[in-house]
């Protein structure tokens, strides 16, 4: 159909798809004048050109004349003999002029767009896109559901309203959509108060629910909201009958096969059910690769999800390719500003952070962060995301002056952006807590924990992990202040919370047990403390395996039990054990390793092996002093330890300048009232006091 240069355009970019085609004949005939009468069938190439070529031709016209006037209804078709444009001619030559409704359609036999003529003078018209769905109903609903998404439920209403009739004509094969959208649509009623008209929607969206309750799509959106409120049991059965489904539905060779594969393994790598999540990752990632291949972005988000299992579990060499090939992919298809690839660059720094590789994970973190400012904006919950992972980097090595105002930053998006009662809201609060605890400022800790707790307990409920996780802070947070009494029930709480909702393997509920174990130990429980620590160490051995650095943890704590028990050659098998896992997993240029050499060598100092132990705390403090810096606490710690390594023998003046520095570091990173610097002024004090010194020992201990 020769129309307007616009139409013309779109025509010339669209793929032509050849097919054997049995064009229709006619007489094509003209009287004696020259005009057109009768039946004709015209060819046209891909320019609207008349040819006789059936080699060139892309498009043929039906049409019927009387005396070279267009009579009936005209027909145009593609190649394939599928419709092109129907509508009426009042002539055709030497320009057409249209009449009354003409209508033109995609090659997939979809209406595109209707137009009304008088005249050849157009009067109005409606697109519709592929599916056939009316552009400026669908631009009203596209509307619609923004103001939905941005709980600006009043300018919601109104429109959802327009486009309810449109939906619900839909046929049956999109009733998923229809129920979507009046779930939506019933939301906005609750929300301006409108419940009764809420009410009128409840029977055909049960009608809608039961229609697709064992479909494939909705097991999984089910699933997936289980999931998402931390209902893992009722999760897993879903999502277990959704990958059945799938398979019935689409065969295991489908993408949404793999999507069940993938959500299902996300669902068990959360129970900590590691075992069970490897298959079903690589099976999801084999089948992407073979459908849509290596260089999709659905291959590129299964690398991802499976890097993220290999992290969890401390293979950080098999995690790290699978982080890059996915990096990689996302820069290829989606270029270097979009969204996805900010992801692949945040994950690749969270597991450069794990191994202590701070100076490779800094800049990844930027480039995450810049992205998302320059593309979503500095008001879009990724952006707080990117800055609260910086924030954590900076905390991590001591830059508690750099992480702060990231953190506020965070915080301060949450609240406006998703508001206070959201749970990333409360995870800012529970983040800002932690470094002021860390720098003991725990009267400004105490009540940001207790607000995330408070908005957890409301939002998830009290028996979702996050809310355990909040309890476990505060309860933190308690036990370093000595309260033990306010903690030990917080403890036990998020115990409990873990060994329902995740279970009595999961590496969370041996979190649970360490925790629990470590408030016994520090009142001097400890024969309450010990089955705590074996029952973490059995778990982790047993989920996480003998050489992640959760295990080793175990085998740390445990050791220091058994120290402060003077059970000394019980505690160096396992201070030697963890020290030998991290070697081997971490390295020993990471923050963990130096911990297990400054433990060991206090091991040695308290039983009198001072040359082995000065060679452990010098190690120690030249790795914190390489990887985190000379003005970090835990470097701070190192020339404490060393200090009074030099102090039980008798080496004053070498004491005297570490404890020095140890006091000038807690005072600058930590501040004057922090208890670690109140420990060095004691340390100090003492130094002085042995040696007589005790003018000088006075206003430390004071």
């Amino acid at each position: 159909m020769k129309t307007r240069f616009l139409f013309l355009t779109i025509l010339t970019l669209q793929i032509s798809f050849l097919q054997a085609q049995t064009l229709p004949t006619a007489p094509n005939k003209t009287d004696a004048q020259g005009l057109r009468q009768g039946q004709w069938v015209i060819l046209y190439n891909k320019d609207w050109k008349v040819v006789q070529d059936t080699a060139k031709m892309q498009f043929y016209r039906v049409i019927r004349y009387q005396d070279d006037t267009p009579q009936d209804t005209v027909r145009d078709y593609y190649r394939s003999g599928n419709i092109q444009w129907k509508g009426q001619l009042l002539k055709d030559r030497p320009q057409e002029v249209m009449e009354g409704k003409c209508v033109w359609y995609y090659k997939n036999g979809n209406v595109e767009e209707v137009r009304w003529y008088k005249k050849g003078k157009l009067m109005k018209s409606e697109q519709y896109d592929t599916n056939g769905i009316e552009k400026e109903i669908l631009s009203s609903l596209e509307q619609g559901l923004k103001y939905y998404q941005a709980k600006e439920y009043n300018k919601a209403l109104p429109i959802l309203e327009k486009c309810k009739g449109w939906i619900l004509s839909f046929p049956e094969d999109k009733a998923k959509a229809i129920y979507n959208f009046l779930m939506i649509l019933k939301a906005c009623y609750k929300q301006t108060g409108q419940l009764d008209k809420a009410q009128e929607l409840a029977p055909g969206i049960k009608k809608l629910a039961n229609q697709l309750a064992n479909t494939w799509a909705f097991l999984n959106q089910k699933g997936g909201k289980l999931y998402k409120v931390g209902k893992y049991a009722q999760a897993l059965t879903i999502l277990q009958k959704a990958q059945a489904q799938a398979e019935k539905e689409f065969g295991k060779n489908h993408k949404n096969y793999a999507t069940a594969c993938n959500n299902l393994a996300e669902l068990y790598k959360t129970q900590g059910h590691y075992s069970k999540t490897e298959p079903l990752y690589l099976e999801a990632k084999a089948i992407y690769a073979k459908v849509l291949g290596t260089i999709h972005p659905s291959y590129a988000t299964t690398c991802n999800n499976l890097a993220a299992l290999y992290k969890a579990q401390g293979l950080y060499s098999k995690a790290e390719p699978l982080y890059l090939e996915a990096k990689a992919i996302r820069v290829k298809v989606l270029g270097i500003t979009h969204p996805s690839y900010a992801t692949s660059c945040n994950n690749l720094a969270l597991l450069y952070a794990a191994q202590g590789l701070y100076s490779k994970a800094e800049p990844l973190y930027l480039k995450a962060k810049d992205i998302h400012a320059k593309v979503l904006g500095i008001t879009h919950p990724s952006y707080a995301t990117s800055c609260n992972n910086l924030a954590l980097l900076y905390q991590t090595q001591g830059l508690y002056s750099k992480a702060e105002p990231l953190y506020w930053e965070a915080r301060d998006i949450h609240a406006k952006v998703l508001g206070k009662n959201h749970p990333s809201y409360a995870t800012s609060c529970n983040n800002l807590a932690l470094l002021y605890q860390a720098q003991g400022l725990y009267s400004k800790a105490e009540p940001l924990y207790w607000e995330a707790k408070s908005i957890e307990a409301k939002v998830l409920g009290k028996n979702h992990p996050s809310y355990a996780t909040s309890c476990n802070n505060l309860a933190l947070l308690y036990q370093a202040q000595g309260l033990y009494s306010k903690a030990e029930p917080l403890y036990w709480e998020a115990k409990d919370i873990h060994a329902k909702v995740l279970g009595t393997t999961h590496p969370s509920y041996a979190t649970s047990c360490n925790n629990l174990a470590g408030l016994y130990k520090a009142q001097g429980l400890y024969s309450k403390a010990e089955p705590f620590y074996w029952e973490a160490k059995s778990i982790e051995a047993k989920v996480l395996g003998k050489n992640h650095p959760s295990y080793a943890t175990s085998c740390n704590n445990l050791a220091e039990l058994y120290r402060v028990q003077g059970l000394y050659s019980k505690a160096e098998s396992l201070y030697l054990e963890a020290k030998a896992i991290r070697a081997q997993v971490l390295g020993k240029n990471h923050p963990s390793y130096a911990t297990s050499c400054n433990n060991l060598a206090e091991l040695y100092r308290v039983q009198g092996l001072y040359s082995k132990a000065e060679s452990l705390y010098l190690e120690a403090k030249a790795i914190r002093a390489q990887v985190l810096g000379k003005n970090h606490p835990s470097y701070a710690t190192s020339c404490n330890n060393l200090a009074e390594l030099y102090r039980v023998q008798g080496l004053y003046s070498k004491a005297e300048s570490l404890y020095l520095k140890a006091k000038a570091i807690r005072a600058q990173v930590l501040g004057k009232n922090h208890p670690s610097y109140a420990l060095s002024c004691n340390n100090l004090a003492e130094l002085y006091r042995v040696q007589g010194l005790y003018s000088k020992a006075e206003p430390l201990y004071l």
